[in-house]
């Protein structure tokens, strides 16, 4: 093997060593909240399932408790509306 091809290999499993031993960054405070729903509309006797998921603000997603509210109509503790 040439010195070329022994250095090439060298800074490459280097690299992979850098790569594979980074740690992984803790996720920060929540700082946004994304609500999902399957449809945008609703029949007034129809329920709808929405979802929320907490992001912080490098966009990592946050283990946190949502509290569902609503001012006209009823929502549970799992998002059904």
């Amino acid at each position: 093997m040439s010195k070329q091809h022994s250095a090439v290999l060298l800074c490459s499993l280097l690299l992979a060593s850098l790569l594979t031993s980074i740690p992984a960054t803790a996720a920060g405070p929540p700082a946004q909240i994304v609500i999902s729903t399957p449809s945008t509309t609703i029949s007034s006797d129809g329920v709808l399932q929405m979802e929320a998921t907490l992001y912080d603000a490098l966009n990592n997603v946050v283990d946190g408790e949502i509290t569902w509210s609503a001012s006209n109509g009823t929502i549970e503790p799992s998002g059904l509306f």
